[in-house]
C-alpha cells in the first residue's frame, strides 16, 4: 500500500513538473504561438485554381478551339489583414499551365512568323493536337470576407491581378501515322521562343463562400508577339479551392 502510496507522489510531483515547464516554454516562446495562431487561422494560403481555359481570336484561317480547353494554377498567397477590417491584401507567386485543344497545326515559316494551319482529316486521323503555355505568376488579390456564418465558413470576394512570365511553350500532337497498322504516335514541338510573348497580365476575380470559389482571368496581353502569330487574347474560368 505504501509502495502504490509513494507511486502514486511521484506520478503527480512528475505531472506538475512537465506542466510547469510546459507553461513556461510558452512564455518564453511567443514567436511560436504567434505562429500557430496565425497557421489556425482560414486565410486562403494554398490556392489551387481548376480552369476551363480558351482563347478570344478573329479569323485565323480555320481555326477552332475546343471547349474541353483547360489549365491549372497552383498558388502560395501571404494574406496581410488592413487594419481590423473585412478587408486583406495578398500577393503570392505559384506555377500555372494552360492547354488549348484545337484542330490544327502550328507552323513557323521562313520569315519565323507563325500560323495555325486546319488538318483537313482531323476527326479520322487525330486523338489530341493541343498548344501548351506554362508561367510563374505573380498574383496580386484585394479580398473582402464576411463575419463566419458557420464555424469558420464565410463569403469571400476577391479582385485582383496577375502576372506571368513564360517558362515553356509547345504543341502536342497525337495522330496515326496513315500505315497499315494506323499506329498512333506522339509528336512534341518546340521552340517558340521568337513567336510566343514573353508575359501575360490581366485582372482576376474570385467569388464564394468557404474554400470552394469560381474564378476568373482575362489576359490582356495576346499569347503571340505582334507580326509574329495570329492576335489570340486568352482567358479562363473555373473552380477555386481554397486551403489554410
Amino acid at each position: 500500500m505504501k509502495q502504490l502510496q509513494s507511486l502514486i507522489i511521484i506520478l503527480l510531483l512528475s505531472s506538475i513538473s512537465y506542466a510547469q515547464s510546459t507553461d513556461s516554454s510558452r512564455v518564453l516562446t511567443p514567436s511560436i504561438q504567434k505562429a500557430k495562431t496565425y497557421l489556425n487561422k482560414k486565410q486562403d494560403r494554398i490556392v489551387v485554381n481548376f480552369n476551363f481555359d480558351n482563347w478570344f481570336h478573329q479569323e485565323t484561317g480555320g481555326l477552332v478551339t475546343k471547349w474541353y480547353s483547360r489549365g491549372l494554377d497552383i498558388y502560395f498567397m501571404y494574406d496581410m489583414p488592413i487594419k481590423k477590417s473585412a478587408v486583406s491584401f495578398a500577393p503570392g507567386i505559384g506555377f500555372s499551365t494552360s492547354n488549348i485543344y484545337h484542330n490544327s497545326q502550328l507552323r513557323v515559316d521562313s520569315a519565323g512568323v507563325a500560323s495555325f494551319v486546319p488538318f483537313s482529316n482531323y476527326t479520322a486521323n487525330f486523338k489530341l493536337v493541343k498548344f501548351t503555355t506554362n508561367y510563374i505568376d505573380i498574383p496580386l488579390e484585394l479580398r473582402f470576407r464576411t463575419k463566419p456564418m458557420g464555424g469558420d465558413m464565410r463569403f469571400k470576394v476577391g479582385i485582383g491581378f496577375k502576372l506571368g512570365i513564360k517558362i515553356d511553350a509547345y504543341t502536342k500532337e497525337r495522330r496515326n501515322d496513315l500505315s497499315a497498322d494506323a499506329a498512333y504516335q506522339k509528336i512534341l514541338t518546340k521552340g517558340f521562343k521568337n513567336q510566343v510573348n514573353l508575359f501575360r497580365a490581366g485582372p482576376t476575380f474570385r467569388l464564394g463562400y468557404g474554400p470552394i470559389n469560381l474564378n476568373m482571368f482575362l489576359n490582356l496581353i495576346s499569347v503571340f508577339k505582334k507580326g509574329k502569330g495570329p492576335d489570340v487574347m486568352p482567358f479562363s474560368a473555373g473552380i477555386s479551392i481554397n486551403g489554410l
